[in-house]
């Protein structure tokens, strides 16, 4: 039978390896996301890291958003061994804040894109012989997709819960219909990982689960080559770092930094950008000033930048659309930031878990103001006395090492899926 995966609109990729050497799961999964590997996303980093390691006879791979290829694929990044598969998104759903009529029209597109995807994914359950669907937070029809694709198919539900999905949009419907949906998808899931103890209160709070701490994982590489304590040579300017995409999460803030080395006393002060964004696309999202902007690094290369920055920047707004998100907000440059033992300015609001976790590990300067001003005074602190910026950095990579360890998260990960499947012959199928 013709796997429904290799249906008009799809694409499919990596026949799995007949070595067979890696890292068994107890069951095979079939595991949807928003983006793939090797799509420059934190969600298939995240994937990349859990599954490196994982047998691809143990796994499979769906997605249905265009995001998850194009441009912003990682240059030079392979993706996983496992067999994946890539559909289409045909659905396009109008703006549903516009009137009743628009409101009805994208709940009627909602609904017929998520019976449309949970047929797809149940019957690549069947023909690919999957015994768990493990789904990620994402776009609206992903979450409730997955659960009626889990029903069709007989198989337990795993969500991992790596955004808080019911605040991905602030449009009264979006958020209506996931505050609606979130509750029946988790409480029909045999196991919801969240990656933050913020997101985690949360789920409990609104949802009525008790979710299992999974951090998003550091990358092994990561923490490699340290040379603790740094110093920086005799007359070198101090290098601040950041790197990654750039959008309206965070452009604030580091358009406030990119505005700070204009100033004289930051002129032995260098503000480095690693990522896709072109000098022109940055000037358009507001950040001008003597900045260095640099392409896309993959790792282990991006690994080795973190190392010999002075100061890292792990930046998020304080305002705007995404400022309901940014609280429970998973970023995965965190564990590889603190994996680099420099010290990291967290410029993000105090109720913020990447502040939260900065203040509760001392493994960061948090600067919880939107004012230029408490920016510089952070950089001045660092850049004068290099004692303080090894101790956070210390403490960064210890608390990298205790809370982001990869093989911790993946034997979490192996934990839910056993639970599930136990769960499933405890029930017997269907």
């Amino acid at each position: 039978m013709r796997t429904a995966a290799l249906a008009a609109g799809a694409s499919a990729w990596g026949p799995e390896s007949g070595v067979g050497s890696g890292l068994r799961l107890p069951g095979r999964i079939l595991l949807c996301s928003v983006v793939l590997p090797p799509h420059a996303s934190g969600h298939s980093a995240a994937i990349d890291r859990l599954l490196a390691p994982v047998d691809p006879r143990d796994y499979r791979l769906i997605c249905f958003d265009v995001i998850g290829e194009g441009a912003f694929g990682a240059r030079g990044a392979l993706p996983l061994p496992g067999r994946a598969f890539r559909h289409a998104q045909p659905w396009l759903p109008a703006r549903p804040d516009i009137g009743v009529r628009n409101s009805a029209r994208y709940a009627a597109a909602v609904g017929r894109e998520a019976v449309r995807r949970a047929r797809i994914m149940a019957e690549t359950i069947r023909d690919e012989g999957c015994e768990v669907l493990v789904a990620t937070s994402g776009t609206p029809p992903l979450l409730p997709s997955a659960a009626l694709a889990a029903r069709m198919a007989g198989v337990p539900l795993v969500v991992l819960m790596w955004d808080y999905w019911r605040l991905q949009s602030n449009r009264f419907f979006q958020r209506r219909f996931a505050e609606l949906a979130e509750p029946r998808v988790l409480q029909q899931a045999a196991a919801v990982g969240v990656g933050n103890e913020l997101l985690a209160d949360a789920i409990r709070r609104h949802d009525g689960v008790e979710p299992v701490l999974m951090r998003i994982p550091t990358d092994e590489a990561a923490f490699e080559g340290h040379r603790l304590p740094r110093r920086r040579e005799p007359g070198a300017p101090f290098r601040i770092v950041y790197t990654g995409a750039v959008y309206d999460a965070m452009q604030d803030s580091i358009a406030r930094v990119a505005a700070l080395m204009d100033a004289p006393e930051f002129g032995d002060v260098e503000f480095h950008l690693y990522g896709g964004q072109s000098r022109e696309d940055l000037a358009a999202a507001g950040i001008h000033g003597r900045i260095h902007v640099h392409g896309w690094v993959n790792p282990p290369e991006i690994y080795r930048i973190h190392r010999e920055a002075d100061a890292l920047l792990l930046p998020l707004a304080f305002s705007g659309e995404l400022r309901d998100i940014i609280r429970t907000s998973n970023t995965t440059k965190l564990g590889d930031y603190l994996a680099s033992g420099r010290p990291i300015l967290v410029n993000a609001p105090r109720e913020s878990f990447v502040n939260w976790f900065a203040r509760r590990h001392g493994c960061g300067l948090p600067v919880e103001s939107d004012r230029p001003e408490a920016l510089g005074r952070a950089i001045h602190a660092l850049k004068q006395d290099p004692a303080l910026g090894d101790r956070i950095g210390q403490r960064g990579l210890e608390a990298a090492q205790r809370e982001f360890d990869p093989a911790s998260s993946r034997r979490q990960f192996v934990a839910m899926i056993d639970v599930a499947l136990s769960d499933r012959r405890g029930r017997g199928r269907g």
